[in-house]
């Protein structure tokens, strides 16, 4: 009984794991801070008064971001302070000690083209505030260049769950129309409660390469360094002054000798990056979904999840999909039942938890593995494939609307420019089309659960 109250808990609170990656350099950025979304915000009794996807009433984009801003802003912010220990979305911005924000400002201008001004700064209290902050204003950079290709009016809604969006989606009738990305468990549910119909699937290139360029923020030297450092770096007053100055004696001789002296190049300003020119999509390279692998400690001498029976499970944490809520769903089938369960920090922490016998075993995504030392672990079984995520159409968006951002939204997604602040928060490298038959495979999956998602998302 436990673990059907876990399954249903789960599908609410619902979290999958994000990519972080592109197969495009971040484009040259105007310099311009984007002011936010310019539509009205009504209350919900004023809203559905008016037509979905008008001004009045915004159709809604439910996006629960993967995790590429916010491991980015952790870079960001991690090399600007002295801070020893890891950074968490809870620590708090006034730990980090740091004074002089003009380099995080121009970073996050270049990497999410997001002003970050001292009054933000000034009024947020953790680190998870700042990347909630940037992933609003790159919502509204989605926002506006949906409306620009559409003229139609949308708000995205940032959740902390797939069940929030699959919420939403089943209350769409209720006027406030919502077009959520949701996961594989959630797609499935909401099929099953005839709450929309799937339109779109997130597509990535394995071979794709990072989003971001190094960053290049200065770590801060340690105080007792900074004497050393100044002495190493000391030159003589003359060196200091601009060229031009350097050339004063020259400057005074008669002009013959002043023209001669070489070309004197001004300080010279950053090189306009060419602007990226869409590369044609190799959709053979694309994939759409990752599995779950079973990671098995190799003391136990088998890949069989049996061998779990009464021993210690690693997770990351109760909302995460690959290391929670699916393994959870396969010991139940196969009547396996762990003695405890720990969480663990990241997936590294995972899998040498499982190779140093902290835990008898765990599981994560084919994705996050491709990244890791599995050195001292025996991989065992692998799941079948989830998808990375499916856009949703409710019943409420007309055809001729889904339509047109059938068309649309393909477009702008793999766009190097426009497509850029979508693939931050999602880590797309291209939309494609879906169908309810290539949803095969999982629907027979959650046939041999016994599980009835009819009852959830009502």
């Amino acid at each position: 009984m436990w673990r059907i109250i876990i399954m249903c808990m789960a599908i609410v609170a619902l979290a999958g794991c994000g990519g972080g990656r592109a197969d495009t350099t971040p484009p040259q950025q105007s310099g311009v801070i984007p002011t936010a979304t310019p539509f009205p915000t009504l209350i919900f009794e004023e809203r559905v008064q008016y037509t979905a996807g008008f001004i009045e009433n915004p159709f809604r984009l439910a996006i629960r971001p993967d995790s590429t801003i916010q491991m980015r802003v952790l870079q960001i912010l991690g090399a600007s302070t002295q801070l020893s220990e890891p950074l968490t979305t809870t620590t708090p911005l006034s730990r980090l000690a740091i004074d002089d924000i003009a380099p995080i400002q121009a970073t996050f201008l270049t990497d999410f083209n997001v002003g970050l001004s001292q009054t933000d700064w000034d009024e947020i209290t953790t680190v998870g505030d700042i990347i909630r902050l940037v992933e609003r204003r790159v919502s509204e950079q989605v926002v506006l260049e949906i409306y620009e290709r559409t003229s139609l009016y949308f708000e995205v809604i940032l959740l902390d769950s797939y069940g929030e969006g699959l919420r939403a989606l089943c209350e769409s009738d209720k006027g406030v129309v919502t077009i959520p990305i949701l996961d594989g468990m959630t797609v499935m549910a909401a099929l099953a409660n005839d709450c929309g119909d799937v339109a779109l699937q997130i597509a990535k290139n394995p071979d794709a390469v990072s989003v971001f360029m190094p960053i290049s923020i200065p770590t801060r030297l340690p105080e007792a360094d900074m004497t050393a450092a100044l002495e190493l770096d000391a030159t003589p007053e003359a060196d200091l002054t601009p060229q031009a100055d350097a050339t004063s004696e020259a400057d005074a001789t008669p002009q013959t000798e002043a023209t001669a002296i070489p070309e004197a190049t001004p300080t010279s300003e950053p090189t306009i990056a060419p602007t990226p020119t869409p590369r044609p999509l190799d959709v053979s390279k694309l994939v759409t979904g990752t599995q779950g692998v079973w990671l098995i400690s190799r003391t136990l001498g088998s890949q069989n999840i049996g061998v779990i029976q009464n021993r210690v499970l690693c997770r990351l944490n109760i909302r995460d999909f690959y290391s929670w809520f699916l393994p959870d769903l396969l010991l139940d089938i196969a009547n396996v039942q762990p003695l405890s369960v720990i969480d663990k920090a990241e997936p590294r922490d995972l899998v040498s938890a499982i190779a140093n016998d902290e835990c008898a075993g765990g599981m994560l995504s084919a994705d996050q593995l491709a990244t890791l030392d599995i050195t001292g672990v025996t991989i065992g079984q692998r799941s079948i494939t989830f998808p990375y995520g499916v856009v949703m159409y409710p019943l409420e968006v007309e055809l001729g609307i889904q339509l047109r951002l059938n068309e649309v939204l393909p477009q702008m997604a793999q766009d190097p420019i426009a497509g850029r602040p979508l693939r931050l928060l999602i880590g797309q490298d291209a939309l494609l089309p879906i169908r309810n038959a290539d949803l095969a495979d999982l629907n027979r999956f959650i046939g041999t659960t016994g599980y009835d998602l009819s009852q959830l998302g009502r």
